[in-house]
Formats: C-alpha cells, structure tokens, sequence
C-alpha cells in the first residue's frame, strides 16, 4: 500500500509539474519567480487534490461513479480557485490569473485521467 501511494502521489506530481511549467510557458509566462511560483503552488495543491480524489475513490461504494465525478469537479474547483488567487496576488504576468489556473488544471487532469485510463 505505501508504494502504490508514493507511486500515485509522485507521478501525480510529476505529471502535473510538467504540464503545468509547459501551459504557463504556452500562456506567456516568462519571469523565472512566475515560474517558480507555478511549482510551488502544485507543490501545495496537487497532493491535497490527490489525496482527497483518493480517499473519494477509496469509501465511496463501487456503484457511485457520479458521485465520485462529482466530488473530483468540486475538487478540481477548489484547486481552480485557490491557484487562482495565488497568480492573481503573485504572478507578475497578471495576465488572466483564473483562465490560466482553469486551463493548466484542465489539460493536467484530463491527461492524468488519460493515463489514469491506460493503467486499467
């Protein structure tokens, strides 16, 4: 069980680190404390987000797919929002601070969930 959560927990980091560096690279984002910035708010919210996908996928009954998606969109939300106001206070690229949280989490999600898929 700890690998399979140190497995989960850090290509989810990975993963996310990665495309979101590249989306913020992609938005216009050329300051080097912007960038960091971008590592640092994953570095924050990605394991809660993970963690709190897991232990929804965990004790939720097997039938409750809806409900699951449900939970994961709001969770997804919340991180939008958060990462939002950290660029919108932080960044110095004050260039759509919650477009660009919403697009790099967007594309970070559906590809974990692509690989998420190939897995199965």
């Amino acid at each position: 069980m700890w690998m399979y959560l140190c497995k989960m927990f850090g290509l989810s980091l990975l993963y996310t680190e990665c495309i979101e560096i590249m989306m913020a690279a992609g938005m216009g984002v050329r300051n080097k404390k912007s960038f960091f910035l971008v590592f640092f708010v994953n570095l924050l919210t990605n394991p809660v987000a993970v963690y709190a996908a897991w232990i929804a996928r965990t004790y939720l009954a097997e039938g409750a797919g809806q409900t699951k998606e449900i939970i994961y969109l709001m969770i997804e939300i919340l991180v939008v929002l958060t990462e939002g106001m950290i660029y919108y206070y932080n960044m110095k690229e004050k260039k759509h601070p919650f477009l660009f949280s919403l697009c790099a989490n967007a594309v970070s999600y559906g590809v974990g969930r692509l690989l998420q898929i190939q897995e199965v």
